[in-house]
């Protein structure tokens, strides 16, 4: 269905109304009616780029202690951010030189456990598809932290465990590399893909990238990629979480002095919602 605009001559005072036209404003009103449809329930968004601050310390940027550890967690802007030690930070305009904003886990001196997740969860059954997950992030010690980031089930907060369902990144099987991972507690148990070399010698406080498409099109597949580059295609072949919740999330287990950012994350699905009794 598409707008089509009747002509003038056609709505002439007085002229009799032919079927068709009225047929025609029929068919527009029922079009403009589904579009409001698609534009107000079309989709599940959860998403922020950190760009805010909530304190002012004072020296001339802006660096605000949100978590100051202890297993604490907080909601903000739509994630939980949790941290079992050191603290966690808004920062925007720190150096005072840079264009800074994100969000900075210090895990200062002790090893800690740290998390960031979307408080809605995306149900790839229940909606049309695809699912996206995109999270632009860095660490400070790449090599020594276990962590999974992607769209998962929501974990207990402890040292950090295998997920039961979802697709995410995760250290790879030797120094220097990074994999992605599927997994299903109905379908199946995890298939694990390729070894991705990372593209210089250390990732240590460089920024990446990890985007994750999770689509029924042409088939249910999970699409991976890393700094915009498609490094990973799992398929109805593989376990692939289609019934359950997923929630987009980046949880670390990690040593003392280490230092996580985020820079911004969205997790959204595309379509309306199914009812489900």
């Amino acid at each position: 269905m598409a707008f089509v605009r009747v002509p003038d001559p056609n709505l002439d005072t007085g002229k009799p109304g032919r079927s068709v036209d009225i047929k025609q404003i029929r068919d527009n009103q029922d079009d403009h009616e589904a579009r409001i449809i698609a534009v107000e329930d079309a989709s599940g968004r959860t998403f922020s780029h950190f760009a805010g601050s909530k304190g002012f310390n004072g020296g001339g940027a802006f660096n605000d202690k949100i978590i100051a550890g202890g297993g604490v967690y907080i909601d903000y802007d739509g994630f939980f951010l949790q941290a079992d030690a050191g603290e966690v930070y808004s920062q925007i305009g720190v150096s005072g030189a840079a264009d800074d904003h994100y969000l900075k886990w210090d895990n200062g001196a002790g090893a800690a456990v740290g998390q960031i997740i979307a408080e809605s969860a995306m149900n790839f059954a229940n909606r049309t598809k695809p699912i996206t997950f995109t999270m632009r992030a860095k660490m400070s010690d790449t090599l020594n932290n276990v962590f999974h980031m992607g769209l998962t089930d929501r974990p207990v907060f402890s040292a950090d465990s295998v997920p039961a369902d979802g697709i995410w990144l995760e250290q790879g099987s030797a120094a220097n590399n990074w994999r992605f991972k599927t997994t299903s507690s109905v379908g199946g148990g995890i298939t694990t893909g390729t070894d991705i070399p990372w593209v210089s010698g250390t990732h240590d406080n460089v920024w990446f990238e990890c985007k994750i498409v999770f689509t029924n099109d042409p088939g249910n597949r999970a699409l991976c990629y890393l700094d915009g580059g498609l490094k990973e295609t799992f398929t109805t072949a593989n376990a692939l979480a289609t019934t359950v919740n997923l929630y987009g999330r980046w949880t670390w287990n990690s040593g003392a002095g280490d230092k996580f950012y985020v820079d911004r994350c969205l997790v959204s699905a595309s379509g309306s919602l199914v009812d489900v009794p």
